[in-house]
């Protein structure tokens, strides 16, 4: 029989994370799906690091970017590990914070259109087209989703039910604007 082809064979873990991953983002599967690695947690960390940052400056979406985007990423690490060690289901957290960092980089990814779409906003609100203010809706429907991604990954990893999830992705988003706010005088990332 002939060998394996290599290129396959090491397709196949990245073709089931990829999975994974989708399933995880239509709500069909949970973290705890996910292999314990802290090399995927890790290799998760930078590519959504790299995402985000060259995503806000292609769009020049803030000034201090690498540092705004080290911070959110530091913000999506630090509150489930918060979380996860109250509930006392510290465990968890690397397959918690690669559902979490993994879903956030696709979510950009996603959102790439829409700013794509939307260019440069006019300062007057009049001025606003009516694809601009559809894409908005879009753009506000994609945040939504990933509130609601955020919160069926906490509901699974803290036992919770969905709601609750929610809501604690939604204080952990508002935590992070408002810290976010208070350090660099502005915004973090979606």
């Amino acid at each position: 029989a002939p060998p394996p082809d290599r290129a396959l064979a090491s397709s196949r873990p990245m073709k089931a994370l990829l999975d994974l991953l989708r399933d995880l983002m239509l709500f069909k599967r949970g973290p705890q799906d996910l292999p314990y690695s802290p090399a995927i947690l890790a290799a998760a960390c930078v590519f959504a690091f790299v995402v985000d940052t060259a995503v806000a400056r292609q769009f020049q979406l803030a000034d201090n970017v690498a540092a705004r985007i080290a911070f959110s990423l530091a913000a999506t690490l630090a509150l489930p590990w918060l979380a996860l060690k109250l509930a006392d289901r510290e465990a968890r957290f690397a397959q918690t914070a690669t559902a979490l960092v993994a879903t956030g980089a696709v979510f950009t990814l996603l959102m790439l259109p829409v700013l794509i779409g939307v260019g440069k906003m006019p300062e007057d609100p009049k001025q606003v087209t009516g694809t601009q203010a559809l894409l908005a809706l879009v753009s506000f429907a994609i945040v939504v989703w990933q509130l609601g991604v955020r919160g069926h990954i906490l509901r699974h990893a803290l036992d919770v039910p969905l709601r609750r999830g929610v809501l604690i992705a939604v204080v952990f988003y508002a935590v992070e604007l408002v810290v976010a706010a208070l350090v660099f005088g502005g915004g973090s990332r979606a």
